[in-house]
């Protein structure tokens, strides 16, 4: 799960135990800096171009509010990246944790220092240029209102610490932007990314860490690499009561 959360750090002595039985560790994409770094222009509007261009003024005044009252940052700082990178930095101040990184970039460390090697399932273009298919309208209305989702993400916190990765599901599905364009971000992403750990997997032992999401479902990851006749069997983690989740269902 995509946090700086740090209840949801607590499974991770268990995973680091698998990590050292094997030869490589598997995320959704390969977190080295300096690659995200090369890649940072994709981020920026046209040199002719800024987020005044792109909402309308009516908008603007809302979501320069939200950016200032989230970010602590003024709007003319921003206002040169594209939409969906000011949609994520918002949602990222969104959802604040205790931890100075998120639980990818805790176990990117963790196998950089036990000398795996790193295999990224999709390149920072490929998840960004998807980003960019959002429509500007979902973005908008975040923007203008990020608080009506902190509910929501507290109950994905639950039902990841209690493993329960179809009612995570059913709730990821419940957002707009998973409603409209779930089929591009989880189905045809699953499918790439079963057959690249699939084919992965025959020469080698690996950790493979994609968001909890992933997992579930029809369309999910553990379906269809039982389809292609692996056999999966979960690992039942217990949850720490001192880090039990705050929302119930």
């Amino acid at each position: 799960i995509h946090l700086r959360d740090k209840r949801v750090f607590a499974f991770a002595d268990t995973v680091l135990n698998y990590l050292d039985l094997c030869d490589k560790l598997v995320l959704e994409m390969d977190l080295n800096p300096l690659i995200l770094m090369q890649s940072a222009s994709l981020m920026m509007l046209p040199a002719d171009s800024t987020l005044h261009d792109v909402f309308q003024p009516d908008d603007l005044s809302v979501i320069k509010e939200t950016v200032k009252k989230m970010t602590g940052m003024d709007f003319a700082s921003v206002e040169k990246l594209k939409p969906v990178v000011l949609f994520s930095l918002v949602m990222q101040h969104q959802m604040k944790g205790d931890m100075s990184y998120t639980l990818d970039e805790y176990l990117y460390r963790k196998g950089v220092e036990s000398g795996r090697e790193i295999v990224g399932l999709e390149t920072f273009e490929e998840q960004f240029r998807l980003l960019e298919t959002i429509p500007l309208e979902i973005i908008t209305e975040y923007l203008k209102d990020p608080s009506k989702d902190e509910e929501e993400l507290e109950l994905m916190i639950c039902c990841y610490l209690e493993s329960d990765i179809d009612k995570l599901l059913q709730i990821m599905q419940k957002d707009e932007t998973m409603i409209v364009m779930k089929k591009e971000f989880l189905d045809d992403r699953n499918r790439k990314m079963a057959e690249s750990i699939g084919t992965l997997m025959q020469d080698n032992s690996v950790l493979v860490a994609v968001g909890a999401g992933h997992l579930a479902g029809e369309d999910g990851l553990i379906n269809l690499l039982k389809q292609k006749g692996y056999f999966a069997e979960p690992i039942v983690l217990g949850i720490p009561e001192d880090f039990a989740c705050e929302t119930q269902d």
